[in-house]
C-alpha cells in the first residue's frame, strides 16, 4: 500500500492512456469538533497522483471545525493550480453526495449532487493546466499551502468515510475501481508523529465501493 502525506483512498491508472471521466458517491460524514481549526475533504479527480505531478482537477465536499468549535460543511471544486471554488450547495452530516466529473478537450465539466436534498450544481471551466494520467477517490487533511510551501492542518475527527459507485473511463475504456482496464492502488495517508490517520478498506460491491476510516494511536 503506498503512503500519502494527506490522502487515503484508491488511484488507478490505465497504462499511460488519459482519464477523461470519473465519478463516484459517498455519505458526509459526521464530525465531533474535539480538534480546533481540522478539517477533512471528500473528492473524487483526475490526475494529481504523481511526486512531481503541476495539475489535478478535483470536486468534493469539505468538513472543518473552527477555532471556537463551529462545526461547517461546505461543497467544492478546484483545478489545481488554481484555487479551490466553493459552491452555492448546503451540504449536511449524513448527506449522500454524487460527483462526476468529465475533461472534454481543455474544458471540464463538473457535477456535484446532493441526493438527499434534491439539489444539485454543475459548471464547465476551461482549465489552464490538465493532468490525466490517474484517477482517484480520496479522503484528504488539507493543508494551508502559502508559496513555497504547504503546512498540514489536523484532521478532523470523524470514523469513517464510505465511497461508492466509483467508475473511471479513459478512452473506450470503463470500469469500477478494481477492473481489469486499470492498474488499482490503495492509498493511505503518512503517519504524523504516532498516529497513522486514515486508511482505506479493500473493496467491494462489484469493485466499486470502500470505506477509509481514521486510526488512533499506533502502538508503542
Amino acid at each position: 500500500m503506498f503512503a500519502s502525506p494527506g490522502w487515503a483512498g484508491y488511484v488507478v491508472r490505465a497504462g499511460g492512456k488519459a482519464f477523461t471521466e470519473v465519478g463516484g458517491t459517498w455519505v458526509e460524514p459526521r464530525v465531533v469538533c474535539n480538534r480546533p481549526e481540522s478539517s477533512a475533504a471528500f473528492w473524487v479527480g483526475i490526475g494529481g497522483a504523481e511526486r512531481d505531478s503541476g495539475a489535478l482537477e478535483q470536486i468534493g465536499t469539505s468538513v472543518e471545525c473552527a477555532e471556537n468549535a463551529v462545526l461547517s460543511h461546505s461543497a467544492w471544486y478546484q483545478l489545481f493550480p488554481e484555487p479551490p471554488v466553493d459552491l452555492p450547495l448546503a451540504i449536511g452530516p449524513g448527506d449522500i453526495v454524487s460527483a462526476t466529473l468529465r475533461v472534454l478537450g481543455k474544458a471540464v465539466e463538473l457535477v456535484l449532487r446532493n441526493t438527499s436534498t434534491g439539489t444539485s450544481f454543475s459548471t464547465n471551466v476551461t482549465a489552464s493546466t490538465l493532468e490525466t494520467g490517474s484517477a482517484e477517490w480520496i479522503a484528504e487533511a488539507p493543508a494551508a499551502c502559502l508559496t513555497p510551501a504547504c503546512v498540514p492542518l489536523p484532521l478532523a475527527d470523524f470514523a469513517s468515510v464510505v465511497f461508492s459507485n466509483a467508475t473511471a473511463t479513459a478512452g473506450l475504456l470503463h470500469g469500477a475501481i478494481v477492473d481489469a482496464a486499470w492498474t488499482t492502488q490503495p492509498v493511505e495517508m503518512a503517519p504524523r508523529g504516532p498516529t497513522v490517520p486514515m486508511v482505506p478498506s479493500r473493496v467491494w460491491w462489484n469493485g466499486s465501493a470502500f470505506a477509509v476510516r481514521t486510526l488512533g494511536e499506533s502502538p508503542p
